[in-house]
């Protein structure tokens, strides 16, 4: 019911634009308003949630700093999507706005639940191009456009991430034997395996490999995730190696399966050895971490 609510408004709306004479000063508003959109997404993927509150508070805005202080504060105060669907509608039809008004806010309505879900900043920037007619959009250029074609900036971002860095195969490693398995698997057995693999912990794994083994990655999958994975290995900056090796762990688990029956042909008894070493040190570092529990709790009580 919400969506149809939002829908109809939005095609309403830029009826009500096409219907009347541009208004340079009110296309001016929209523009900063999907500005403003476009920087807090890329801020808070890049610096979190909190850095996006600043941003808000320092904006020089007048018509929509309210609309964007309002969504905002809903987002940072952990309010569920559909609470924000319901409230900012029911306040969208309260306000009685109009044509370019009505614009803005159900841009800000739009980006900040496009914030709150973690969209990349590429498909916040198309959804809310989606928003405007071509007689508005037209008129400004995108924010990546201004800088560089979005395609060969994701591109070159995957290039750069398959540099160097050659297969180590005396490195005996969880992480070291899952780059040397990748780069031996056959690509079917490579897509096969990728289909089984959870987004964000490809990411977290290509993060502890070298660029060959990365590159074996992104061959093997389509070109948009694979920019998208990119940009998230860019923005998510360090990650723990226990991490990584954690996600090596799960991914292996699963080409082990899929080997055992028989819908990859990867030869997986090394990384089995490995995987057995690595699940025996794991236990044996849960169960010292567990006595010093125990011990800590029982000074605790001496003292």
């Amino acid at each position: 019911m919400m969506n149809a609510v939002y829908y109809h408004e939005i095609r309403k709306v830029n009826n009500e634009i096409s219907n009347s004479a541009m208004d340079a000063e009110k296309i001016a508003e929209v523009k900063r308003t999907y500005e403003h959109i476009l920087k807090l997404s890329n801020l808070a993927r890049t610096e979190g949630l909190l850095a996006i509150e600043e941003y808000v508070e320092n904006a020089n805005e007048e018509f929509g700093k309210q609309f964007m202080q309002e969504f905002c504060e809903m987002v940072m105060d952990g309010t569920d999507s559909k609470d924000i669907m319901e409230i900012g509608l029911t306040e969208y039809m309260s306000r009685n706005l109009h044509s370019y008004d009505s614009l803005i806010y159900l841009l800000y309505f739009r980006g900040f639940l496009l914030i709150q879900e973690g969209a990349y900043p590429h498909l916040v920037e198309k959804k809310l191009q989606s928003m405007m007619s071509n007689s508005i959009s037209s008129t400004f250029h995108t924010a990546t456009a201004a800088c560089e074609d979005t395609d060969d900036i994701g591109k070159k971002r995957i290039e750069k991430l398959c540099e160097g860095g050659e297969i180590d195969r005396t490195d005996h490693t969880l992480c070291g034997q899952t780059a040397i398995v990748l780069c031996e698997m056959t690509d079917r057995d490579v897509q096969r395996l990728l289909r089984e693999a959870d987004q964000n912990d490809l990411m977290i794994v290509m993060k502890g490999l070298p660029g060959k083994a990365r590159k074996r990655i992104f061959d093997n999958i389509s070109e948009r995730l694979g920019e998208m994975i990119a940009e998230d290995m860019e923005y998510a900056g360090p990650v723990r190696m226990r991490d990584v090796e954690e996600c090596c762990y799960q991914m292996m688990n699963h080409l082990i399966t899929l080997e055992n029956t028989a819908q990859v042909s990867t030869d997986v008894t090394v990384m089995k050895v490995v995987m057995d070493i690595y699940r025996s040190n794991n236990d044996r570092l849960n169960e010292i971490k567990e006595k010093y529990k125990k011990l800590k709790s029982i000074i605790d009580d001496i003292l």
